[in-house]
């Protein structure tokens, strides 16, 4: 019997794949040509697609504008803030209590640090759009008669949104911040589940390790596409516990190759 086969796609925006865009990562247009190119001589294998795209807003926590110093500039994009800089007055935010909470819950998980990324993927922006040689791709595969799914993650402004399942420190209020347990539910339906997307050492691990901890059982269903995603750089390393743990619940990596 055929097996049921899904590919979750993961950021892959001109912001993040065009030489140009605001948060460029090296490797990434050789990454959307390979994924292109796999969709198309697969696509009548592939019974499901889902993508996500990074949504955000100018007054982003991740953001420059939503921090200011004493002399009322904001942060240099890359800058790294703390808990302890906003105690001692370093830095101040648009929501000074959400902002001091919200640093301190991100220390408690003690995987990332709070980090202020250039503006990118503004809603409605050019480069908030797919990198046109993998959407081209994906109109190929639906004119098949299948729908693509596309979720907008991080439109809630006051919660960095790294990985397609939940944002990183969730908010009770915000749906759109929890868990996304329909989407898992989705991928269970299936027998292998590709993953592929921008960028390897954030939204790319953020969301393997949020699906696997909700449901390791996955873990054996899961291959990781590893021509088809690249590192921001000056980040090495901070995203080896995610792997090692996806390792050891089965995930497997490959190539389109």
């Amino acid at each position: 019997m055929k097996k049921k086969v899904a590919l979750l796609i993961i950021d892959m925006q001109r912001d993040f794949c065009a030489p140009t865009g605001a948060l460029f990562v090296p490797g990434a247009v050789e990454d959307c040509q390979r994924l292109s190119k796999w969709i198309l001589d697969n696509k009548d294998e592939i019974d499901h697609i889902s993508c996500s795209l990074d949504a955000h807003h100018i007054n982003d926590i991740a953001h420059p504008s939503y921090w200011k110093n004493k002399e009322g500039k904001n942060p240099a994009p890359f800058t790294q803030i703390k808990s302890v800089d906003v105690e001692n007055g370093t830095w101040f935010a648009i929501r000074p209590q959400w902002a001091l909470h919200y640093l301190k819950e991100l220390e408690n998980q003690g995987e990332y640090v709070h980090i202020v990324w250039p503006e990118h993927c503004l809603i409605a922006s050019e480069n908030f759009s797919m990198d046109e040689m993998v959407f081209d791709s994906l109109k190929t595969w639906s004119r098949g008669g299948k729908t693509i799914k596309f979720i907008n993650k991080g439109e809630c402004t006051e919660s960095e949104h790294f990985g397609i399942f939940e944002s990183q420190v969730p908010i009770p209020n915000i749906p759109s911040t929890q868990y996304n347990l329909p989407l898992q539910k989705k991928l269970e339906e299936h027998d292998v589940i590709y993953i592929a997307g921008q960028a390897r050492n954030f939204c790319v691990a953020n969301s393997l390790k949020q699906l696997i901890n909700k449901a390791p059982e996955l873990g054996k269903k899961i291959i990781i596409l590893d021509d088809c995603t690249s590192n921001v750089p000056g980040f090495d390393g901070i995203d080896d516990g995610i792997w090692e743990t996806a390792k050891s619940l089965g995930v497997r990596f490959s190539t389109t190759t």
